[in-house]
């Protein structure tokens, strides 16, 4: 009888521990980190060919900062893309190649583990020239010929961005890249005066005022009359 029982026991123990391996075998449910893949490279979403769904519109860099904008022609929306990390789209900008002409400077991108090339759309370069404006397309071609010579900021730009704070330099990148996004047409020139302005804004310790866009050029110019005035006081 009593091995009996011994018997018993142990079968118990054994049911026991066997069950205790099951639970422990079952896996755990999946967390937020495992689907972080899934939602920025989703099999019903992401871009298929970067060339044929985006445009290049825009570059601009400040010291070590690199910063794209892109058109989409499906969404018809710009985005911006920086040499500091991946957007939302999966995307970033490896390097700029640049050149004294705008038609041959490339802009390379990392996009679902590729790298590919993009330059400024020969439509977007070569614009149709409007109806009497002769002497306005002589002005816009010789407009692009200085753009493209125009490479980067001046050392006393340079040496303005140094002397901010990390937490103001943070703040002008980011007005960069809503520049770049709200005003994608207006030419280097427009452009380096408005962050020209926003960084003496900074400088002088006074809060940075994000421009807003009122449609077209229109709401540039306004903007760059608090903004790019300043840049050519300095």
């Amino acid at each position: 009888m009593k091995a009996y029982f011994t018997s018993a026991l142990i079968s118990l123990v054994a049911v026991s521990i066997s069950a205790q391996e099951v639970v422990e075998a079952i896996p755990s449910a999946p967390g937020e980190e495992d689907f972080a893949s899934l939602r920025k490279s989703s099999p019903f979403t992401r871009v298929l060919s970067l060339t044929e769904t985006y445009q290049l519109r825009g570059i601009a860099s400040l010291e070590e900062m690199q910063v794209a904008t892109l058109f989409n022609r499906q969404t018809e929306k710009t985005v911006v893309v920086t040499n500091a990390e991946e957007n939302e789209q999966g995307i970033s900008l490896v390097e700029v190649s640049p050149s004294w002409r705008l038609n041959g400077v490339t802009a390379k991108f990392t996009f679902g583990g590729e790298e590919v090339e993009l330059k400024y759309d020969e439509t977007q370069l070569s614009p149709q020239p409007r109806e009497g404006g002769g002497k306005g397309g002589d002005r816009g071609r010789r407009d692009g010929r200085r753009d493209g010579e125009r490479r980067g900021p001046s050392p006393q730009d340079i040496e303005r961005y140094k002397s901010l704070s990390e937490e103001n330099q943070k703040k002008l990148r980011e007005y960069v890249g809503h520049v770049l996004r709200s005003y994608p047409n207006i030419s280097r020139e427009e452009r380096g005066n408005m962050i020209r302005g926003a960084m003496i804004r900074l400088s002088d310790g006074r809060e940075l005022e994000i421009p807003q866009q009122t449609g077209g050029n229109n709401g540039g110019g306004g903007d760059r009359q608090g903004g790019g005035g300043q840049g050519r006081q300095r």
